[in-house]
């Protein structure tokens, strides 16, 4: 199932996600089939996100619900997380915030406690997206910098150019012009090195 995994991830990253699912669908026979249940729940999700890809967000979800249950059987709470915001992910993707918010929250709250603070900051830009969207621009704001904050802390310099073109994008939507600006200018410099 390994070559069959590696043919859906090099798909999925070059925009060919029917491929991807097809590819996803064999390496999940395979494991199923050999009784070989570990990585179970990571092989959905990549196979949920192809879904989403191509549009297909109603098997997408689905495929998460499969890979929670795994993820819970397996007593995995990494992956369990991992679920969690996928399926949060997919909820922003179709405008369905309610659902998306205390996945995030979920998922954030879970990570946290197993210490897994990078990726815990994550799931707060992605409840910024979520807030964002909602219009609630000031809990959006508050997600936003916490997520700045991690990634700064762990000197990941490409999410911390991407939180910064949320914030700048943010300050748009509120008009405040000059923010946007120096928010920007923060992230180009991070470009720049």
């Amino acid at each position: 199932g390994q070559a069959y995994d590696a043919w859906g991830t090099l798909n999925r990253e070059q925009g060919n996600a029917d491929v991807a699912v097809e590819a996803y669908k064999h390496t999940l026979e395979i494991r199923e089939a050999s009784g070989h249940r570990q990585d179970i729940s990571d092989v959905l999700r990549k196979l949920a996100d192809s879904e989403a890809r191509r549009g297909d967000y109603q098997p997408a979800l689905e495929y998460l619900e499969r890979a929670e249950k795994y993820a819970r059987e397996s007593h995995s709470r990494v992956d369990e997380a991992f679920v969690l915001r996928s399926r949060g992910e997919i909820y922003v993707q179709v405008g369905d915030y309610a659902r998306a918010i205390p996945l995030h929250q979920r998922a954030r709250q879970i990570l946290q406690e197993l210490g897994r603070l990078h990726s815990a900051g994550g799931d707060a830009g992605d409840l910024g997206i979520a807030y964002e969207r909602l219009g609630d621009y000031e809990k959006a704001g508050q997600w936003y910098r916490e997520s700045l904050r991690s990634a700064r802390r762990f000197s990941d310099v490409s999410e911390q150019e991407r939180i910064l073109t949320l914030l700048a994008q943010l300050a748009l939507r509120r008009g405040d012009n000059a923010a946007a600006v120096q928010v920007l200018r923060d992230a180009l410099t991070l470009s720049a090195n």
